[in-house]
């Protein structure tokens, strides 16, 4: 009888992780930034810069720094938020960057356009929780407990 109570007790777990809404992908989010100032101004001063034939490469590292910013209901993941520094601060240039494990990386042309960005172990989803799917999925879990109770008390 006491295996039938842990199911319900790890579908709970895995449905209310899955209770919540993508209101803009992490593509969608990253694909904002489409210049250095806006750039600057949602992650702050890069940890490293790369620059040659043409284009200019900024490394933001994510692998020891982590703050929340919350979007209302939202909350997503940066290293430095609303820092409006100086997109022309000079310094941080080097030839090669670092293996960093989680990083957001930003390529810019010579007049300073998002000509790509990549990103590694950062997701900059942006979701907003679901309070109907989170009632909805604890009402269902207290039915079946329910009905687990009552056809192990039947059994007997």
């Amino acid at each position: 009888m006491k295996p039938l109570f842990l199911l319900p007790l790890i579908g709970v777990i895995f449905l209310l992780s899955g209770c919540s809404k993508v209101l803009y992908s992490h593509s969608e989010v990253m694909d904002r930034y489409t210049n250095k100032q806006d750039v600057v101004n949602q992650f702050g001063l890069p940890t490293q810069k790369r620059s040659g034939e043409g284009i200019e490469e900024w490394l933001y590292d994510y692998g020891m720094i982590s703050t929340q910013r919350g979007f209302g209901n939202v909350n997503t993941n940066a290293s430095v938020y609303g820092n409006t520094a100086n997109v022309n601060s000079t310094g941080g240039y080097v030839t090669q960057f670092n293996q960093y494990q989680r990083y957001i990386k930003f390529t810019f042309d010579n007049r300073g356009i998002v000509t790509r960005w990549s990103a590694q172990g950062v997701d900059m989803t942006i979701r907003e929780k679901s309070t109907g799917k989170t009632v909805l999925a604890i009402g269902g879990v207290i039915v079946f407990l329910v009905l687990c109770g009552v056809a192990g008390a039947n059994s007997n």
